[in-house]
């Protein structure tokens, strides 16, 4: 990236550079793109999830990675070819203090972008080198990816969905002046794209994931407690491109959706797991999603096995997998494994249930209810 960049410069010394780079973020103006030599070019910025949990680390000492992830698209209309094109943004974060764990995630991010934090405090500047745009031309999409922030609590945006990223820019491009005194050479980013860190639900997980895939969790690590009694981890398996992902989970009383109850709490618990790619369809793996949900031993009855904990899946009752590690291929999850688990050094787990299932979509689960 340094060697394009500074080629960049040397060949737009001939073409005015000079006032390319005194060209400031916030002076940059989109009326300029309608006049002189250069055309049309226009950068679309979005958000791939306008909302992301924070990553975190639990008490267990597993961390919870999450992502905030943008996707810039570059398009140009004109006759002329234009040269040197380079999209400079800016990341603003709330809360300056959470900007160190504002990670660039280079190896899942289009080679041609690079990103720095900045020595002015809560920035991050990311670079996409474009190079080269002319007529017929198609559109130029970069994917980049971050690994969401750590939060702070310290009196800055500490509330619910108060704290949030801010993604603005803008398109840089060598071209002299058309003799009328428009210089043409930068324009402004659409946007901004804003994402909101954090819920207001505490089971609720909310995360881009590259498409690399990855890990998340509700609870403790994925394990239930005593003030959480149900847990979650989810393995998302590598897909052909970026996915959103949610994890839900809701509290049923009984007499409402939850009919007659196994648990000592006599209510049921609803695990809705969402999972879609870019285009808002649901995600069908060609390897297996592994789910596990695990239940605190407080309201568990003594005597309760795990078999005895039926589970639903869109309705319909969840039976065994064919075989370890073999997944149905009929659309419905199966369980590949159940226990309860025997484990005194450890009092988070000791007397919980836990139950992994595996199947190659998400959907809705419905546990305890008989």
């Amino acid at each position: 990236m340094q060697l394009m960049f500074s080629n960049m410069l040397f060949r737009a010394r001939r073409v005015g550079a000079s006032r390319l780079l005194a060209v400031s973020l916030a002076a940059a103006s989109p009326g300029l793109v309608s006049a002189g030599v250069a055309g049309v070019l226009k950068t679309d910025v979005k958000a791939l999830s306008t909302e992301v949990t924070y990553s975190s680390i639990s008490s267990r000492g597993v961390p919870l990675v999450t992502y905030i992830g943008y996707e810039l698209t570059t398009s140009y209309s004109g006759t002329n070819t234009t040269n040197n094109v380079l999209l400079v943004g800016e990341l603003t974060i709330t809360d300056p203090a959470e900007v160190s764990t504002l990670v660039f995630d280079s190896a899942n991010s289009d080679s041609a972008c690079s990103a720095q934090t900045l020595a002015s405090p809560n920035r991050v500047r990311l670079t996409c080198f474009v190079g080269t745009l002319r007529q017929g031309s198609g559109a130029k999409v970069f994917q980049v990816f971050f690994k969401a922030p750590k939060k702070e609590v310290n009196g800055v945006a500490d509330g619910d969905l108060t704290d949030s990223v801010t993604l603005t820019g803008t398109t840089l491009y060598a071209e002299q002046s058309d003799g009328a005194g428009n210089t043409n050479n930068a324009v402004a980013w659409n946007g901004p794209a804003l994402v909101t860190l954090g819920t207001t639900v505490a089971g609720r997980i909310k995360s881009v994931l590259p498409k690399s895939g990855g890990k998340l969790f509700s609870g403790n690590g994925g394990i239930a407690s005593g003030s959480d009694v149900l847990g979650t981890s989810v393995t998302v398996p590598a897909f052909s491109s970026y996915v959103t992902t949610e994890i839900v989970e809701t509290e049923v009383s009984a007499g409402s959706g939850c009919i007659n109850s196994v648990l000592s709490t006599g209510k049921c618990y609803v695990l809705n797991l969402t999972i879609k790619d870019g285009a808002n369809a649901t995600v069908i793996f060609a390897d297996k999603l592994s789910i596990t949900i695990s239940i605190d031993q407080s309201i568990l009855p003594q005597r309760l096995k795990p078999q005895e904990v039926i589970v639903k899946y869109d309705g319909a009752v969840v039976g065994n997998c064919p075989a370890a590690g073999v997944p149905l291929t009929n659309g419905m999850p199966c369980i590949n494994s159940a226990v309860r688990i025997k484990d005194p050094k450890d009092p988070d787990r000791n007397g919980d249930i836990e139950i992994e299932f595996l199947n190659y979509r998400n959907g809705s689960f419905s546990i305890g209810d008989a």
